[in-house]
């Protein structure tokens, strides 16, 4: 069984859409807010900011029963500027500090980074933003500081060609820069069937898979059956 990173609204919901796709997730990582831990799998505090992360540290309000944290930076408001900008040095700066603290690290930036205006690596003119995150080796910065890295492709899932390629590309950042770095692939309810996806999923060699399941209509029953495509 692969590993998977799925966020705690979704869990009971799959579930009870299919027990038995639902069982997958019995030992997932499982992202909650950093005060409240979700009460199945493996408990993942979520920050979208390393100035939040490094205030809650200061501040001492994470939940005692939380073992990883996880940082996901992207082009969106919940990510400071700065660090949209300069994703490697705030990656290295929220895995520092993590592993000071004895906390085991995900990193999952994403690809829309290459957007951001004054980004520390420009854009080259139609550059798409899958190119600039691997000449920009988003994937090799990630996995210097982290125990598991997210490779976010579930955009490409209609272009199996594209999907592949990248994640290839990207896990071969992440295996040069840190071998022992566990890789997963994003796949989402938002993008295909239940079977594109898995055909998707099951094309690349990863390690597990970020399953996102976005609403504001959450597809549990597309969830579930994507989960039953998957070996188990």
């Amino acid at each position: 069984m692969g590993t998977w990173l799925v966020a705690a609204n979704v869990v009971r919901p799959i579930q009870t859409a299919d027990r038995d796709a639902g069982r997958m997730l019995d030992r997932a990582f499982v992202l909650s807010d950093s005060h409240a831990p979700a009460p199945t799998g493996t408990p993942v505090a979520r920050y979208r900011s390393f100035a939040s992360f490094q205030s809650e540290v200061k501040a001492g309000t994470i939940h005692k029963a939380f073992r990883w944290v996880m940082y996901d930076p992207e082009s969106w408001p919940d990510t400071p500027v700065t660090e949209q900008a300069d994703p490697c040095a705030a990656m290295q700066s929220f895995g520092q500090l993590a592993h000071s603290l004895g906390y085991r690290v995900i990193l999952t930036p994403a690809r829309d980074l290459a957007v951001v205006p004054g980004t520390w690596v420009p854009r080259q003119p139609r550059e798409t933003i899958s190119a600039w995150y691997l000449r920009a080796g988003i994937a090799g910065c990630a996995a210097r500081h982290a125990d598991v890295v997210d490779l976010q492709a579930q955009a490409l899932t209609l272009d199996q060609a594209a999907y592949t390629a990248f994640v290839a590309e990207a896990a071969a950042q992440v295996t040069a820069a840190n071998p022992y770095a566990t890789q997963l692939s994003g796949v989402s309810t938002r993008y295909g069937t239940a079977e594109q996806m898995a055909a998707a999923a099951q094309a690349v060699d990863v390690d597990g898979y970020w399953l996102n399941v976005p609403g504001p209509n959450p597809d549990f029953a597309k969830a579930a059956a994507f989960l039953k495509l998957m070996p188990a």
